[in-house]
């Protein structure tokens, strides 16, 4: 079998590169390479945030929840990033059917970004977080939710989750 990352050259000082080719990996179910690609890339050390988001979905695929809390321990407390680590968080709370833990870090994603002046960000965290609670069958909450939201922004995308949750 041919190697898979044969033909694929990389500017070696760019973690940009790096993080492209491992979501790439990753979105074509490339598990192993993304993983490899992540590792070289870290060997070098070229970092980016993304490519530990990256290793924070892998390990979730993995079930390995120490992975998930080492990367969410390398955000902690990095402005600007720290929300979409919570949201990403969030996310893999509510698949577990933890939606409490979910609702409780989709709000810290919310103030994360708020604090870091990602304001339309924060309320589409929000409205994500609306979203969820109707598809997990609590429409009220998710009404209530999204009503809110709603009444602060007019963002397109905003508008777009909260009127699917309150659908």
């Amino acid at each position: 079998m041919a190697d898979a990352r044969e033909g694929v050259r990389l500017n070696p000082s760019s973690g940009n590169n790096y993080e492209n080719l491992a979501v790439s990996y990753f979105f074509a179910n490339r598990l192993d390479e993304a993983r490899v690609t992540i590792e070289e890339a870290w060997s070098k050390q070229l970092d980016t945030p993304f490519l530990h988001l990256l290793e924070y979905n892998l390990a979730f695929l993995r079930s390995d929840a120490a992975g998930m809390a080492q990367q969410i321990a390398w955000v902690t407390g990095k402005r600007g990033i720290e929300d979409v680590f919570l949201s990403a968080q969030a996310d893999t709370a509510a698949y577990s059917g933890q939606l409490r833990k979910a609702d409780e870090l989709s709000r810290r994603a919310a103030a994360s970004a708020q604090h870091a002046g990602k304001k339309e960000t924060a309320e589409g965290y929000e409205t994500s977080a609306a979203l969820r609670e109707a598809l997990f069958g609590y429409p009220a909450e998710a009404r209530k939710r999204a009503t809110a939201v709603l009444e602060l922004s007019k963002g397109r995308d905003v508008e777009y989750q909260g009127a699917l949750a309150l659908a």
